[in-house]
């Protein structure tokens, strides 16, 4: 079992299906990081990432 944010290109591209539509409500992802991180660029970049695969 995989979360759809996970494996939301495959989904959407047919390479993986999904067998059921149970979800789980609520359940859901966080990025956390202290504030002014000295790799913030890179924090910021895959926070980025992240958003555009959902």
């Amino acid at each position: 079992m995989l979360s759809d944010i996970v494996v939301g290109r495959e989904l959407k591209g047919g390479v993986l299906v999904k067998v059921h539509e149970l979800s789980l409500p609520g359940y859901g992802f966080y990025v956390v990081h202290v504030p002014n991180h000295p790799e913030q660029t890179r924090i910021d970049a895959f926070s980025t990432w992240l958003r555009s695969v959902t």
